[in-house]
């Protein structure tokens, strides 16, 4: 196998230490427990902790120039590299947060019932009124503006998977933080774009949840009624083998594939999994999922329109260079 990949670059080594401490240390725990690069798990870290911030927080470069703070990660290796357990843990703790959230769902859930309930009742009290006008050739009366139920609240998520943009648009709709989208394999989801004649309307959707700008569905099944996003945001973290990312890179050069950051460490070599295998593993859990509830916790300002984002000047200064351009200053020079 060295003679085939004789022409494979050897990877920079991904030095823990630019993450924040402890999470270096913790990225490296967690990835001798499950026998994966770090880069992996600090990848899918960084995704995470991105779709729980969400649009409670986006970034202020300049007074004109704001961005979101979602990030788009593509894991790339052959198979049994450890992409996938390296997700795990993060899969957990989303799934834990939509758990701390179902319960007020469910009376919200109750309380829409019983509404839903006496709306349908006074709307048919309604019908009998306009029938007995009628009847009586008098003029009917108004419908009453208690009558219409209200849409159900919508389902907490924080994160999904397999979804048609028609239902990414509906979830987003109550989920307005936005969401993290994991893809166990980027090349086939990527290759099912428009597969129901969407003209290119899949990527032109995700391209949009990439500025976190808003975003209207008109051609929604059932109800007829347009879907609109105020702020469509989607953090993606997913899988790829080597092999198959010509292909996911074919096509228009619409800046899709130019978006995600592409991790491809060198693989682990073989070891027992008793051997360097941090015993803690449930520590490692509760920090992460106590830090991911921290996030989700982040509220987005209530305006007289809505919910909208705060935005947070840069800590990280720029500095011009001579082409005109901007880069990060480098460590040293970096402020607090």
């Amino acid at each position: 196998m060295s003679l085939v990949e004789a022409d494979q670059a050897i990877p920079p080594v991904f030095d823990p230490d630019i993450l924040p401490r402890p999470w270096s240390r913790w990225a490296v725990e967690q990835a001798n427990a499950v026998g994966c690069p770090v880069d992996y798990v600090a990848a899918a870290l960084l995704a995470s902790a991105s779709a729980w911030i969400g649009n409670s927080r986006r970034i202020a470069a300049t007074s004109d120039w704001i961005e979101p703070p979602h990030l788009w990660f593509a894991l790339m290796g052959m198979p049994s590299t450890g992409k996938t357990p390296a997700q795990r843990p993060f899969i957990d703790a989303c799934k834990l947060l939509e758990m701390d959230e179902r319960p007020v769902w469910q009376e919200r859930m109750a309380e829409h019932g019983q509404q839903t309930d006496i709306c349908n009742a006074r709307r048919e009290q309604w019908k009998v009124e306009v029938k007995a006008a009628i009847k009586n050739g008098n003029t009917p009366p108004e419908q009453p503006q208690d009558s219409m139920p209200t849409d159900p609240p919508g389902m907490p998520r924080v994160i999904i998977k397999d979804s048609t943009i028609e239902e990414a648009t509906n979830i987003l709709v109550h989920n307005p933080k936005g969401l993290l989208m994991l893809r166990d394999e980027l090349a086939g989801w990527i290759g099912s774009f428009d597969r129901y004649g969407g003209e290119g309307s899949d990527r032109a959707f995700y391209l949009e949840c990439w500025n976190g700008g808003s975003h209207t569905v008109d051609r929604v099944k059932k109800t007829g009624q347009p879907v609109e996003v105020a702020y469509a945001s989607l953090s993606i973290l997913g899988g790829i083998q080597p092999d198959r990312l010509r292909e996911a890179l074919a096509g228009a050069d619409d800046g899709f594939t130019a978006r995600f950051l592409y991790i491809w460490p060198a693989p682990c070599p073989f070891r027992p999994l008793g051997v360097n295998n941090p015993a803690d593993g449930e520590g490692r859990r509760n920090w992460l999922v106590t830090a991911a509830r921290r996030l989700r916790q982040l509220q987005m300002e209530q305006t007289a329109i809505g919910v909208k984002f705060r935005s947070v000047p840069l800590a990280i200064p720029w500095r011009s260079t001579p082409s005109g351009s901007r880069r990060w200053k480098k460590p040293e020079q970096r402020t607090a």
